[in-house]
């Protein structure tokens, strides 16, 4: 055990009272509203700023671009949160709040995973210009001995996306 698992260690009890607090609807629309507002603004921000904004602003291409991407993600991200809150008041109403605050400590600590994973997949890159890999820190890791292996059999493909993705940039 090291300082990188003492560091670990105290992210995740942060990240399981976290999700103990708001609930796994709130979790998880904090997760699910990341990824749709990114996606849908990303999908749509042309249109917007061509069929709409163009036509009240007077602001340069890239600029109604960037605020529509802006305007879209900040929208869908509302949504997405109210609706969750519906839906975690509703479980209220109905006597389902403890299960949904244990839930959402659990999916806390699945958030924690998927960092460690992203982590694990920037050091294989960085790892191909400098060989952290081999330092004594990370091989005394306890953290990292148990969840790299998580990365490597189950997140394959993720590694090979971001692989493709950085040769481009």
């Amino acid at each position: 055990m090291n300082i990188f698992d003492i560091v670990v260690g105290v992210i995740a009890i942060l990240f399981l009272f976290k999700g103990l607090k708001r609930g796994f609807f709130i979790e998880l629309a904090g997760f699910v509203a990341l990824f749709l507002g990114l996606w849908i603004s990303y999908s749509y921000y042309e249109f917007i700023s061509v069929q709409y904004i163009s036509q009240y602003l007077d602001w340069s291409e890239e600029s109604l671009q960037i605020f529509s991407f802006f305007i879209l993600f900040v929208i869908v991200v509302t949504l997405v949160h109210l609706l969750a809150k519906l839906i975690t008041g509703f479980l209220k109403i109905i006597a389902l709040g403890l299960v949904n605050r244990l839930f959402g400590g659990l999916f806390g600590l699945m958030k924690l995973l998927l960092l460690l994973i992203v982590f694990y997949l920037s050091l294989d890159y960085i790892d191909t210009f400098y060989s952290l890999k081999s330092e004594d820190w990370l091989e005394d890791s306890l953290v990292f001995q148990n969840t790299f292996g998580l990365y490597q059999n189950y997140f394959p493909a993720l590694a090979e996306l971001f692989e493709e993705h950085t040769r481009n940039i």
